[in-house]
């Protein structure tokens, strides 16, 4: 990243290097490449908050409130059913008809945010020939599935998430917890 101390507007990202691994030119990477980047910066963010533990060596929990914009297929859920109404008594049909007809957009509503866990997860089947390196991206799970469910079943592919906690601990614990969890979510 180039950019001139006293104007921080005219920042350009060039690419990306991790440690000692090959330059990632910005005009090559795709999205699972800026994951990656914003996991990483999200591990060495400033706002660090340490959960005490018996343990000798804390894993840090970030929690920065971040909204991001993602593709709604990197986003799970981790309960299996929900109610088919708010708790305000508001069906889901009717969210699920204003989206479809226009009336409210998830990119533009801040009511559509969603609440969610960051975390880095093994992706095997992402593995390039050759490469000996298990690859990662990073997933989201919300914390928001009845939102969440009216965004899918009106077609959005893109949402937006607020990101409540994340980090090398949260990273640990979805790696060995993702065959357990609920991946969509049901009406009950």
């Amino acid at each position: 990243a180039r950019a001139d101390r006293s104007d921080r507007s005219n920042l350009q990202i060039e690419g990306f290097r991790f440690e000692d691994g090959p330059f990632h030119p910005a005009a090559s990477c795709c999205e699972e490449d800026w994951d990656a980047l914003r996991s990483k910066c999200l591990r060495q963010a400033p706002s660090v908050v340490k959960e005490k533990s018996d343990s000798s060596s804390d894993e840090p929990c970030f929690a920065n409130d971040r909204v991001v914009d993602v593709d709604v297929s990197s986003v799970f859920n981790l309960q299996t059913e929900c109610s088919a109404a708010f708790s305000d008594g508001t069906p889901l049909d009717v969210l699920r008809r204003e989206l479809r007809d226009g009336k409210r957009h998830p990119m533009r509503d801040d009511f559509f945010i969603l609440g969610v866990v960051a975390a880095r997860i093994r992706s095997p089947h992402l593995r390039q020939p050759g490469c000996s390196r298990t690859p990662h991206r990073v997933v989201y799970y919300t914390l928001d599935h009845r939102r969440l469910l009216c965004m899918r079943a009106s077609g959005c592919k893109r949402v937006r998430v607020r990101i409540k906690l994340s980090g090398r601990f949260v990273d640990d614990l979805f790696n060995k917890a993702t065959d357990s969890l609920g991946q969509r979510t049901y009406i009950r």
